[in-house]
């Protein structure tokens, strides 16, 4: 049951980010895919929003525990831990986190491998 817990919390924490940075006119794309990586086999659950994409600060960063992005943002709800907890998890699961911008949209683009047992 915690696992199921971490996996739900990891997902929430990426769509939510999504979410915010997202055009809210196009929303957001979730996409699910099975895929094998030097001989392991895993479920990708991908999100990819219309956003500004990640600054190459953020791509460096983005999954270090309280790093929140642009610092001139007062207005923020989050303390910057919700990619540093989703990569925890996911690597103690045998997994990782994947970020960079998404080439069709410009927008960011995280994924969460997931290994298959």
């Amino acid at each position: 049951m915690l696992i199921r817990k971490q996996i739900m919390r990891a997902w929430n924490n990426m769509v939510d980010n999504a979410l915010e940075y997202t055009d809210k006119n196009r929303g957001i794309r979730v996409i699910f895919r099975e895929c094998e990586k030097q001989n392991t086999q895993y479920l990708v659950a991908k999100i990819v929003d219309y956003g500004k994409g990640f600054s190459n600060a953020e791509l460096k960063y983005a999954t270090q525990e309280f790093y929140c992005g642009d610092m001139s943002r007062h207005d923020r709800k989050h303390q910057g831990l919700g990619l540093a907890i989703a990569k925890r998890f996911i690597e103690e699961q045998g997994g990782f986190l994947e970020i960079r911008n998404s080439d069709k949209t410009k927008g960011a683009e995280v994924s969460l491998w997931m290994r298959k047992i």
